[in-house]
């Protein structure tokens, strides 16, 4: 089962919610999260991975904050290391999941990549890409964006 859907980890009965899945017989318990809460509340990782929670599905668009500043609005780096750190004392897995966005993070990939090779020697974890793509067109002269 995947926790999906807005930002979950915005519910404090997320673990609870992960307990009674695991208790219903799920076998597998993933979490798809922007990891924001997991860095800043170590124990809200605790109290996940005591529930059952196997793997975080992490939002990890690059290895450098001026990447993220444009596509995030903010400077991420840190806070997402800080989360995976926080996932590995807490054994949970973590899949990184870059969201590739041609002429913003494209050119990164080989950094994460080797960031996740690196991140791997200490903990399990898989790399996922998610790729969107961005089409601007002019409809009666106004401008419409659609991203697939």
């Amino acid at each position: 089962m995947q926790l999906s859907g807005g930002e979950p980890t915005l519910r404090d009965d997320l673990p609870e919610l992960t307990h009674f899945a695991k208790e219903a017989g799920c076998s597998y318990v993933q979490l798809n999260t922007n990891v924001l809460r997991l860095a800043r509340e170590p124990d809200y990782a605790r109290r996940l991975a005591d529930a059952g929670l196997d793997i975080v599905f992490l939002q990890f668009d690059s290895t450098r904050d001026d990447i993220y500043e444009t596509l995030r609005g903010e400077k991420l780096l840190e806070t997402k290391l800080e989360a995976i750190r926080v996932c590995g004392e807490n054994r949970l897995g973590v899949t990184l999941v870059p969201t590739v966005v041609r002429g913003v993070n494209d050119d990164n990939l080989g950094e994460i990549i080797a960031l996740f090779v690196k991140l791997c020697k200490s903990r399990r974890g898989e790399l996922s890409f998610c790729y969107h793509v961005f089409i601007r067109v002019k409809i009666n002269g106004a401008m419409i964006a659609s991203n697939f």
